[in-house]
C-alpha cells in the first residue's frame, strides 16, 4: 500500500497469527454488519493467501478491502508475554505507522465485537494527541487499555513512534504488562481519553465478581460499540463467565451472505441461527447432585437447559457438555444470574444438598413454572409441583406442553 490515500474508506487494523484466524473473521464480520467502505489490514506472519481473495470477494460488495501485511521481523517473538493467554501478535501494532497511510487509524484486538456504526469514533478528534485509547478500567482510569487505538498516524511517523516503541519493548518487556505497558510509559499523559462505550472490558465480568466489585455493572449500561472479551475468560471457551457472550456467537455464526444483502436476520440474536429452542429450563444449584438430569437433557432435545452455580462445577457437571442443550455457568455473577432468571420458563428443583434460597423466591415472585422431585423439593408452600423420581416421564410430558403452547404463540405472531 503505497503513499497517499485519497479515497474515503476507514482504515482497521488487526494483528494475529493463523491460529486466531477465525477470531479476526469474526471481528471483521462484526464490523462489516454496521459498516461500508473499510479498509482492513491484517497485521501477521502466516495467514494463507487463500483467506485473503475469499474475504476481498466478500467485502467488495460493501465497497471495501483487506490488505495482507506480512510481518516477517522475528524480534517480536522474543519479548516475554506476561499471562499465558497473550500472543507474540499483540506487538505487531508497533508496525502500524511503517505500513498504513490513512491519516487516522483504528486498531483493534481479535477478541472484540463491533456492534454498531463506527463513523462517530472515527469523527473524534484527537485534539493534538497522538492516540485515543480508553482507560483501563477497572484496573486503573490513569493508565488505558491498548485493544482499541484510535491512532494519528502522521503522528506516529514524525515522532518515530515503532522505534520508540521497539526501543522501551527491548528494555522494559520482562518487567511491564506486555504491549499495553510500553505503550503506557511511552504516551503517559499524551492520550485522548475515550468513553467505555469504545472498550467495554466483560472479560472483567468474573473477576469483579470474585473480589466483591458490586459496583462494575452499573458502570456502563445496555450493550456498548465495542464489547471487549479481555483476559483468559474468551467467549468460545466452554465456561460462561462474561455478558454478551452469545453476540460473539452470534458474529460466529453469522452467514456472509446475510451480511452482504443487509438481511433482516442481522437484526435478530444468536438464538435465531440455531436449532429452535422451545424453552428455556435453569437449575440454580450448590452441588454436582442432580437428580435425572442426563436423562431430561436427553429427552427434551429442543430444551435449553441452564445449570447455575456460585462455585465451579464437579466433572459430571461439566461432563453434560456433551448434550448440545447444556449451557453451564460456573461462579456466576449477579448480573448472570438475574438474566437467567429473566429468560426461565420453567425452573427445575432437582438438584440435592441446600437451597438457593434468593433465588427460588424470586423465581416465585415473578411467577415461572416450578417442578420438584420430592426427593429433592425445597419449596415448603406449595409453590411447586412435585413429581416422584419413577415420574420423571410425566414431568418431561409437562414441559414438553408448555414448550408447544409456547411455539403456538409464536407462530400466531407471525401469522
Amino acid at each position: 500500500m503505497q503513499g497517499n490515500i485519497t479515497d474515503l474508506k476507514k482504515a482497521i487494523v488487526l494483528g494475529a497469527d493463523s491460529n486466531y484466524m477465525d477470531k479476526v473473521e469474526t471481528t471483521v464480520k462484526s464490523v462489516c454488519s454496521h459498516n461500508r467502505d473499510i479498509r482492513f489490514y491484517i497485521f501477521n506472519s502466516d495467514f494463507p493467501t487463500e483467506w485473503f481473495q475469499l474475504m476481498n470477494k466478500r467485502l467488495s460488495v460493501l465497497n471495501s478491502e483487506i490488505v495482507n501485511i506480512k510481518i516477517t521481523d522475528d524480534t517480536i517473538s522474543h519479548f516475554h508475554l506476561p499471562t499465558p493467554h497473550l500472543s507474540s501478535a499483540a506487538y505487531l501494532r508497533y508496525f502500524i505507522p511503517n505500513f498504513v497511510f490513512e491519516k487516522k487509524v483504528l486498531y483493534l484486538d481479535s477478541d472484540i465485537i463491533v456492534t454498531s456504526s463506527l463513523t462517530a469514533l472515527f469523527d473524534i478528534d484527537l485534539d493534538g494527541y497522538p492516540l485515543g485509547a480508553v482507560p483501563d478500567i477497572p484496573t486503573t482510569d490513569e493508565e488505558f487499555n491498548s485493544g482499541v487505538l484510535l491512532i494519528d498516524t502522521d503522528m506516529w511517523r514524525d515522532e518515530n513512534i515503532s522505534r520508540q516503541l521497539f526501543e522501551l519493548t527491548i528494555a522494559h518487556h520482562e518487567h511491564v504488562y506486555g504491549d499495553q505497558g510500553i505503550f503506557n510509559i511511552l504516551f503517559k499523559d499524551r492520550w485522548k481519553h475515550l468513553g467505555l462505550t469504545y472498550n467495554l472490558q466483560v472479560g472483567q465480568d468474573a473477576h469483579r465478581h470474585y473480589l466483591g466489585d458490586f459496583g462494575w455493572y452499573g458502570l456502563f449500561d445496555g450493550i456498548p460499540n465495542i464489547i471487549h472479551y479481555t483476559t483468559e475468560n474468551k467467549p468460545w471457551k466452554h465456561f460462561r463467565f462474561n455478558r454478551f457472550r452469545e453476540i460473539w456467537w452470534f458474529y460466529y455464526g453469522l452467514n456472509w451472505n446475510d451480511i452482504l444483502l443487509d438481511s433482516y436476520v442481522l437484526q435478530e440474536q444468536f438464538e435465531n441461527l440455531i436449532s429452535p429452542i422451545s424453552q428455556h429450563v435453569s437449575i440454580f444449584t450448590n452441588t454436582g447432585d442432580i437428580e435425572s438430569i442426563a436423562y431430561l437433557l436427553e429427552k427434551l432435545p429442543d430444551v435449553q437447559f441452564h445449570i447455575v452455580a456460585p462455585t465451579y462445577f464437579s466433572p459430571n457437571v461439566i461432563e453434560l457438555q456433551r448434550y448440545s442443550n447444556c449451557y453451564i455457568y460456573p461462579c456466576a455473577d449477579p448480573k448472570m444470574k438475574r438474566d437467567i432468571i429473566d429468560k426461565t420458563d420453567v425452573y427445575l428443583d432437582i438438584n440435592y444438598g441446600p437451597a438457593m434460597d434468593q433465588v427460588l423466591q424470586e423465581m416465585v415472585r415473578q411467577g415461572k413454572k416450578i417442578y420438584s422431585f420430592d426427593s429433592t423439593n425445597h419449596f415448603s408452600n406449595g409453590e411447586s409441583t412435585i413429581f416422584t423420581v419413577g415420574e420423571v416421564d410425566e414431568l418431561i410430558r409437562k414441559i414438553e406442553e408448555g414448550g408447544d403452547r409456547n411455539a403456538s404463540k409464536s407462530d400466531c405472531s407471525w401469522s
